[in-house]
């Protein structure tokens, strides 16, 4: 448990043993005041979350598959503890769930993949709200909005971009820019070009073998610029496999700007956001 006074209160009640949230567990320990709780009954059982306990700044409820962790036992969770944000660690069988299932009103949805890239934005030390702090009646779209209008310093130099089309480059591209980096488009037979750069973004599949391949090939041959996978909804074996072979980091796509900031800021050591206002139409 990290005892800066800085940090957030947090108590994270479910399923913390699970693999899929191993990331999310280290990062709560190292940067945040956490105590765990296998189920709600157990942090009631215990005193913690009884009219004594620390004034919670978030509880996250974590569980891998739906129905784990009873809605009633959250409603119960936020009348003891009213000014808590709520927010829902959740594993991949959980992402169908807001088409076909059920999905918790008022609480912050956040898949295990998509945890390192958000958490240290929206759970960092801040007297400016984030968006998992506005109300809990904010929509996505409201949310969203509020983590892009963040003012926040940009960083500087070149990212370079593996991109196998010219529309997902420009788009990555002003991404960068939008954060203070300059972007130039790079190919596995361009990694000279990477000299000098603070970071590398790939953006492909890695569904294949061959992909994986060039991954991996591709992180051996920057080293050490660090390079961030961008994968769509990746499951775990995709994600440690990438890992093994040298990414840096992973950003779950569909991503949100935000996520890419935060993680060009994680891996190059820079304050990373818009330096400038977004612009109207970019998401």
């Amino acid at each position: 448990m990290a005892e800066d006074k800085q940090y957030p209160a947090i108590l994270l009640i479910g399923e913390h043993g699970h693999r899929e949230f191993a990331a999310a567990v280290a990062w709560l320990e190292t940067n945040a005041q956490l105590t765990k709780a296998s189920t709600a009954a157990d942090a009631f059982a215990c005193g913690q979350l009884d009219a004594r306990s620390v004034p919670w700044h978030t509880v996250v409820f974590a569980q891998s598959r739906p129905g784990v962790i009873a809605w009633r036992d959250i409603e119960r969770v936020s009348r003891v503890a009213p000014l808590a944000h709520l927010v829902a660690l959740l594993g991949s069988w959980c992402e169908g769930e807001t088409r076909s299932g059920k999905p918790w009103p008022g609480v912050v949805r956040c898949y295990w993949h998509q945890w390192p890239a958000r958490c240290g934005t929206e759970l960092r030390p801040n007297i400016a709200p984030t968006s998992w702090q506005l109300p809990r009646t904010s929509s996505d779209w409201e949310r969203t909005n509020h983590a892009l209008r963040q003012p926040v310093a940009g960083g500087s130099g070149m990212v370079a971009i593996h991109s196998r089309t010219a529309l997902s480059f420009q788009a990555l591209a002003q991404a960068c820019r939008l954060a203070g980096f300059a972007a130039a488009r790079l190919t596995p037979s361009q990694t000279w070009a990477v000299q000098g750069a603070a970071a590398v973004l790939w953006d492909g599949p890695i569904d294949r073998a061959q992909d994986h391949t060039e991954l991996q090939e591709l992180a051996q041959r920057v080293r050490p610029v660090p390079l961030i996978a961008l994968l769509a909804f990746p499951r775990f074996h995709q994600v440690e496999r990438a890992r093994q072979g040298g990414v840096a980091a992973v950003i779950s796509c569909p991503f949100l700007l935000t996520d890419l900031w935060a993680t060009l800021s994680d891996v190059t050591g820079q304050g990373v956001a818009p330096v400038c206002p977004v612009p109207p139409g970019v998401p």
